[in-house]
């Protein structure tokens, strides 16, 4: 199941995506005249994932694009029971045990009295699953001098070309970028890495923060991931981490003002 969405006019778009469980694709192309989106699901079989995509709201309208993916309340629910493999159906159950948010998984095992999502147990008797997607694929092709903000629970975000901004929310996945003028990143558990940017704000818990090529400005925070900036022109750097390693480096004869602070991790400034 696939479905692509166009943009009503051409030329660079301020483009918009929130969804909860799409792994996205981000591609600007010069030869691009009008903003593209297309949704597929990650499996063939997926009959959640085809419903989400063939509802999925959007709003075109002048230089704004945007598509909304999310899962919709209610609906039947996944109980598991004691007993050897027993497991029924009902509708809306809620329990004191209950799982909230989305599984995503491709191994789900409900028997003997225990839950299991991917090889990890997450419950007994009496745990409720809100059936989900396996995940849906977001392919979006923008022109040039385009932006992007994203926001995602479970899926990666890559860019390649050149946004003029990108803003990327995520809980559990990556945010991969070749190019952005300005940035602003947060992410709980992902990794995040630019190629290059001028300014960049970024948060992340426990993911590592990379940025080969600066050339302005960048305020990072991380609790436990390192942090690893290279700046290529005169630039000023914040970056702050509980247990992270901090190590900011430059090209000879660029001047880098910088400020580190880490509770129990190393920081470092040297030149390239």
């Amino acid at each position: 199941m696939s479905r692509t969405i166009t943009h009503n006019s051409t030329g660079p778009v301020q483009f918009g995506l929130d969804t909860d469980i799409a792994e996205v694709t981000i591609t600007v192309d010069q030869g691009c005249g009008t903003a593209s989106v297309r949704l597929e699901a990650v499996s063939a079989d997926d009959d959640e994932a085809a419903r989400l995509i063939d509802s999925a709201p959007c709003y075109s309208n002048g230089d704004v694009f945007s598509v909304l993916l999310h899962h919709g309340h209610g609906g039947d629910s996944l109980m598991s029971t004691p007993g050897a493999g027993q497991v029924h159906i009902v509708g809306d159950v809620v329990t004191d045990s209950a799982v909230f948010g989305i599984v995503v998984a491709d191994d789900v095992v409900l028997g003997g009295g225990q839950t299991v999502v991917n090889h990890q147990d997450i419950g007994g008797a009496g745990t409720t699953i809100v059936p989900g997607s396996r995940g849906v694929r977001a392919v979006v092709t923008l022109p040039s001098r385009s932006a992007a903000q994203v926001t995602t629970q479970s899926g990666a975000v890559r860019a390649t070309g050149a946004l003029t901004r990108l803003q990327a929310r995520t809980q559990h996945g990556p945010v991969h970028a070749e190019r952005a003028d300005v940035a602003s990143v947060h992410t709980t558990s992902g990794d995040v890495e630019f190629r290059y940017v001028r300014a960049l704000s970024a948060h992340s818990v426990s993911g590592r923060v990379r940025v080969h090529a600066l050339t302005e400005s960048a305020q990072v925070s991380t609790v436990s991931g390192d942090i690893d900036l290279h700046a290529v022109a005169a630039s000023t750097v914040l970056a702050t981490s509980v247990s992270g390693d901090i190590e900011i480096s430059h090209e000879p004869e660029t001047t880098v003002a910088t400020t580190l602070r880490t509770v129990s991790g190393r920081a470092r400034t040297a030149r390239a």
